[in-house]
């Protein structure tokens, strides 16, 4: 990355290779890991 003043600059190609990261990870997860609904007593 590179630094100018408060902004910091990314390659475009180092971008594209963590969003499909963020993607394939998103995609991973399983399905009944994640929001349960519960009753209140």
């Amino acid at each position: 990355h590179v630094k100018i003043g408060r902004r910091v600059l990314f390659r475009r190609t180092s971008i594209l290779a963590w969003l499909e990261a963020q993607e394939q990870a998103s995609v991973r997860r399983e399905p009944g890991s994640v929001g349960k609904i519960r009753r209140l007593k």
